[in-house]
């Protein structure tokens, strides 16, 4: 995926329940797939969900693990598709999106 813009929107709180806004990644298909590392903190895995465009594709079930590969390629077919990518996290701590210029 080429990334034309990457949000990464965040809301101070010390508590870990608190609402806070997704990382959300635009760009374009580039027949690539996306790796993200997914932190363990505090008990738990960072990550709680992963959309593309507006569709879940990963959930805090399937997110148990600290990587994982957005698998963009059996989403689209078309090179320079529109991809939106939101990922929902817990507060204070943050995936780190690995290849986004890719």
């Amino acid at each position: 995926m080429s990334c034309a813009t990457a949000k990464n929107e965040h809301k101070s709180s010390d508590n870990s329940n608190a609402p806070i806004k997704p990382i959300i990644l635009e760009g374009t298909f580039q027949d690539k797939n996306l790796y993200v590392q997914n932190p363990y903190f505090k008990g738990s895995f960072c990550m709680t969900e992963v959309m593309v465009n507006k569709l879940v594709i990963l959930d805090s079930a399937q997110l148990q693990v600290s990587a994982i590969e957005i698998k963009l390629d059996s989403l689209f077919s078309e090179i320079g598709d529109t991809v939106i990518i939101e990922i929902s996290h817990r507060a204070n701590c943050y995936p780190k999106v690995l290849n986004t210029g890719n």
